[in-house]
């Protein structure tokens, strides 16, 4: 053990396995055979991950909370192009973005996946690109009113591979538009009517 001086290392085990060092610019921990376990048995204690915060402090970037029993992350965590992030225990879901087209995905190969608010009188929302620098709200799942609302005029739902039907209001009137074939409206039910008023 040095006192001291740089490039004299702390080694443990009867090979040597592990190791504990400083380089005269860089700290380390070395190990060599096995796991490297780090273990914290105090009761509702943490094992907390600290590190420079930009501002001339620290921060804990990654608290293991024992009484609490959660991982909390206090940072950004930024995963690499075409890196997975897996949920399940057979990693039935998962996200990533692929860098190289530019899109982002979240995949299951087992079961569903529900997108759910549960607070009351709240919405789900989905935005995206407005096509002049900004962003809209294309879709609304409205919470209080129970809608499904478009709530822009000029946005269109429209259906089929050339978006050849389309829904929308220009903030005047209201239009269905068929530009391909027919529009047929269809009661399939016996003995029941179409209703127009």
């Amino acid at each position: 053990i040095g006192d001291g001086a740089d490039n004299i290392r702390v080694r443990l085990g009867a090979g040597q396995d592990l190791q504990l060092g400083h380089d005269g610019t860089n700290s380390f921990i070395s190990n060599s055979t096995g796991n490297l376990d780090i273990k914290n048995f105090g009761d509702d204690t943490d094992v907390i991950l600290y590190n420079d915060d930009g501002g001339g402090g620290v921060t804990p970037y990654i608290t293991l909370d024992g009484s609490a029993t959660t991982i909390n992350v206090a940072k950004d965590m930024h995963f690499a192009d075409g890196v997975n992030q897996y949920f399940g225990s057979h990693s039935d879901q998962y996200m990533y973005y692929d860098g190289t087209n530019n899109i982002g995905y979240w995949r299951a190969t087992t079961g569903d996946i529900v997108i759910r608010v549960e607070e009351n009188d709240h919405d789900l929302i989905l935005q995206s690109d407005d096509g002049s620098g900004g962003v809209t709200a294309y879709l609304t799942l409205d919470g209080s009113a129970k809608y499904v609302r478009i709530p822009d005029d000029g946005i269109r739902l429209t259906l089929g591979a050339d978006n050849d039907l389309a829904i929308f209001h220009n903030g005047t009137d209201g239009y269905i538009g068929c530009d391909t074939g027919n529009l047929n409206i269809q009661a399939t039910t016996a003995d029941k009517d179409i209703i127009f008023k």
